[in-house]
C-alpha cells in the first residue's frame, strides 16, 4: 500500500501503481478504515502498512468526506466508532470478504483445472477421436466441462468464445491467435477388397475414376532418388468435409480415398479396407493448437494442452 520510486525509496501514497479511478482509491480507503476499526489505533494501523499516521488519516477522512458522515471520533488521545461507522464497517468486511474469495477463486484457475473447457476441432481428427480423447481428459479432471464444438477452425477464438482450437493444415491464415505445432497426420490410400476385386489398381493414373476426394501424394523411389509428385482429381460419387463419414463410404466400397491412418489402422488389420499403392507416399497433415493468448493460460487450458499432444504423439 506504499508506493516506492525507482530508487527504493518509500512515497507517502494509498495509489496504486496503475490508478484505475476513484473506485480503487475508495476500495484502499475501506480496507484502511476497517483495519483502524479492528486495532483501534491509527498508529497501529499505520505500523501494520508500514506509512505514516497521516496517510492513514487521510484516507479515513477522505471516506468520511465521501459519505458526509462521521465514521470515527478521534482525539488527540481517545478513538471510538460511531454507530455509523460500525454498520459501515460491516458492509466493508463483508465487501472485503468477497474480494478475498473471488481473488481465491481466480487465482485458483491457474493452479487447479476447473471450470468449462470450449474446445473447437476440424473435421480431418476424426469425431470420434477428438470425443474420446475429451471423455478421457474429462476422467483425469473431473471439474472440468467440455464444450466440443466441430467445424472449421475460428478465425477470432476470443469472439467464438473458444478457450483452444485444433487445426489440421499445411498452412494457415494469418490471425492474432497463438499457434503451436503439435505433430503430423499421416495419411493412408484405402478402398474396400470388394471394390479392389471389381477395379484392381497398380498405378496412380487409375485412381483419378475412383477418388472419392482430390488426392496429392509424391512417390518415393526405392533408390532414394528424387520424388515424383502426383495429383488427382476427377468427379468424386462422394463428397463430405467429416473423415468418419468418407470412411463410411469407402468401407461400403463407393471407392478410394486418402484418411488419416489412426482412424483406419484397425479396419486395416481387420481387413476391412486395404492399404493401396503403399510405395505412394501421402503428405502427411501438420496439427495445430491455437488459443487466444500465451500469458497466464488457465490450468484447464494448460493441462488439456498437455494432454492432447500426448495423445497425438500416439497417433
Amino acid at each position: 500500500m506504499v508506493a516506492r520510486d525507482a530508487a527504493g525509496s518509500r512515497t507517502e501514497s494509498l495509489d496504486f501503481p496503475n490508478d484505475i479511478g476513484a473506485h480503487v482509491d475508495k476500495l484502499t480507503n475501506m480496507q484502511v478504515f476497517s483495519l483502524v476499526v479492528e486495532t483501534r489505533s491509527f498508529t497501529r494501523t499505520a505500523a501494520l502498512l508500514d506509512c505514516s499516521t497521516a496517510v492513514i488519516s487521510r484516507a479515513v477522512s477522505n471516506l468520511e468526506n465521501h459519505l458526509k458522515t462521521r465514521l470515527l471520533q478521534r482525539t488527540t488521545r481517545k478513538m471510538s466508532v460511531t454507530e455509523a461507522g460500525e454498520r459501515f464497517y460491516r458492509a466493508c468486511k463483508q465487501i472485503l470478504e468477497c474480494l478475498d474469495q473471488a481473488e481465491t477463486e481466480a487465482g485458483s484457475a491457474h493452479t487447479h483445472a476447473r471450470g468449462r473447457l470450449r474446445v473447437q476441432c476440424c473435421r480431418e481428427l476424426g469425431v470420434n477421436f477428438i470425443t474420446n480423447s475429451l471423455i478421457d481428459y474429462h476422467a483425469l479432471h473431473p471439474d472440468v466441462a467440455v464444450d466440443l464444438r466441430i467445424g472449421n477452425s475460428a478465425t477470432d477464438l476470443i469472439q467464438e468464445d473458444l478457450d483452444v482450437s485444433i487445426v489440421v493444415a499445411t498452412t494457415l491464415p494469418d490471425s492474432a491467435n497463438i499457434v503451436r505445432p503439435v505433430g503430423t497426420c499421416a495419411m493412408t490410400l484405402v478402398a474396400s477388397p470388394a471394390f479392389l476385386r471389381r477395379h484392381p489398381l497398380t498405378r496412380p493414373e487409375g485412381l483419378g475414376a475412383h477418388a472419392l476426394v482430390p488426392i496429392r501424394f509424391h512417390t518415393m523411389p526405392p533408390n532414394g532418388g528424387k520424388a515424383d509428385h502426383v495429383e488427382i482429381s476427377g468427379n468424386p460419387r462422394f463428397v463430405s468435409d467429416d473423415v468418419d463419414a468418407l470412411k463410411t463410404a469407402l468401407l461400403s466400397g463407393l471407392g478410394v480415398g486418402a484418411l488419416p491412418r489412426h482412424l483406419v489402422r484397425a479396419d486395416i488389420a481387420s481387413g476391412s479396407l486395404v492399404e493401396i499403392l503403399p510405395e505412394h507416399r501421402l503428405s502427411d497433415q501438420q496439427i495445430h493448437l491455437l488459443y487466444p493468448s500465451r500469458r497466464y493460460l488457465d490450468a484447464k487450458v494448460r493441462t488439456f494442452n498437455e494432454f492432447i499432444r500426448a495423445r497425438l504423439d500416439e497417433l
